[in-house]
């Protein structure tokens, strides 16, 4: 039985981008991008639930279990995400799968870029449209931030499906990401201190989308690096 002493995930959580025209869009197509990064007192918050690894795919070993909520988009995600895993006795081996059981409601906050003197940024207050998409605030970039710029949640719909290299399953208010690690395996050997570290780039990470004579607004899927060490 191999103890790691320290494994750090930094959250490989793939957003499903499958997504239908209910709350979240199936195939986005973004007029411009929104950063739900800090500097602009952004969000990007998953809850997740169990996250386990497996050599085969059948046979699964828990990381850690309880629900916690991370904020990607926050500087310390890295430290706050790294305390989620409670299992370091890990058996000898090389894993192929790490399955991820995350809530299916998805939390953003943030804003676009300098479009033509505005800012364009996440909201309740502007309402919704016939498809129930919310609709874009905007405000003159002189005059950020808005008193309604606000945490708006989305919730990901029963036909959602995973990206590349993943399946993706909807099981009541959860979803299991599964993903395919075969080409990179994690490998523990003995007497190894393990540390896996995957990084978010928090910007581009909310698509505005012109509909009509309104921005429309969604969660992009996080731009992620993944190394070991």
């Amino acid at each position: 039985m191999q103890r790691l002493k320290r494994l750090s995930i930094y959250l490989l959580i793939l957003i499903p981008m499958g997504l239908a025209k209910s709350q979240l869009y199936a195939q986005p197509n973004p007029a411009f991008y929104g950063d739900a990064g800090s500097e602009v007192d952004g969000t990007y918050t998953v809850t997740i639930k169990k996250m386990e690894i497996s050599q085969d795919g059948t046979t699964w070993v828990t990381l850690g279990e309880s629900e916690q909520s991370f904020n990607i988009a926050s500087k310390s995600a890295g430290a706050s995400i790294g305390s989620y895993i409670s299992n370091f006795s890990i058996p000898v081996g090389t894993y192929n799968y790490l399955k991820v059981t995350l809530s299916r409601t998805i939390t953003i906050k943030g804003r676009s870029g300098n479009q033509g003197g505005n800012y364009y940024y996440t909201t309740t207050s502007a309402g919704q449209t016939t498809d129930g998409f919310y609709k874009a605030g905007s405000v003159a970039a002189s005059s950020w931030p808005p008193n309604d710029y606000e945490d708006v949640s989305f919730q990901v719909p029963d036909n959602a499906q995973g990206g590349a290299g993943e399946t993706l399953a909807i099981s009541g208010d959860d979803m299991i990401v599964t993903k395919d690690l075969s080409s990179t395996p994690i490998v523990i050997a003995e007497g190894q201190t393990k540390s896996m570290i995957i990084s978010f780039n928090t910007k581009e990470m909310i698509g505005f989308e012109a509909v009509g004579s309104d921005y429309i607004f969604y969660p992009m899927a996080p731009q992620q690096s993944y190394s070991e060490e």
